[in-house]
């Protein structure tokens, strides 16, 4: 949980890219088995990205993107900056995250008939995968799973 916490508040991006590879050596086979065609992953707000200075659900997905030599689609963007989900439950979060996600106009048809692996950092109540969870179906997405590193408790 600590390490969670360096990698995902206190920029340790080496830490968290350690976290990730250490999951593929033991457990990888699980991922190869989906075996998705596109790996994608939750978006920050722009200004919250910038003032993070890294995104730790990309630095996940970039990992596992490497490891089964696929694709990283970066086409979902977060349209609202909405106060962070911590301290929030599980009905503020859903209202918290609503409608904040779309795809990039011009990548939408990349992702129909695809199984797409969906990659978050913590997962707490679903919330916010879900969100972006349907706009990948809506863009017509055959199939979709979620990657975490962690699960957290309200």
């Amino acid at each position: 949980q600590e390490a969670v916490h360096q990698f995902k508040y206190k920029g340790k991006t080496g830490l968290g890219r350690e976290i990730i590879r250490e999951y593929l050596k033991r457990y990888g086979k699980n991922i190869e088995d989906f075996s998705p065609d596109i790996v994608t992953f939750i978006p920050l707000h722009p200004y919250r990205e910038w003032k993070r200075g890294y995104n730790q659900s990309y630095i996940i997905a970039e990992e596992i993107s490497k490891f089964l030599k696929t694709k990283i689609y970066t086409g979902i963007r977060r349209i609202k900056n909405t106060k962070q989900q911590v301290g929030l439950n599980k009905k503020e979060r859903r209202k918290n995250i609503k409608g904040v996600f779309a795809l990039r106009k011009k990548s939408k048809e990349c992702l129909k008939y695809k199984k797409i692996l969906l990659v978050d950092d913590v997962f707490t109540t679903g919330a916010t995968s879900e969100e972006c969870g349907n706009i990948l179906k809506k863009a017509g997405a055959r199939e979709l799973a979620l990657f975490t590193i962690s699960r957290r408790h309200l």
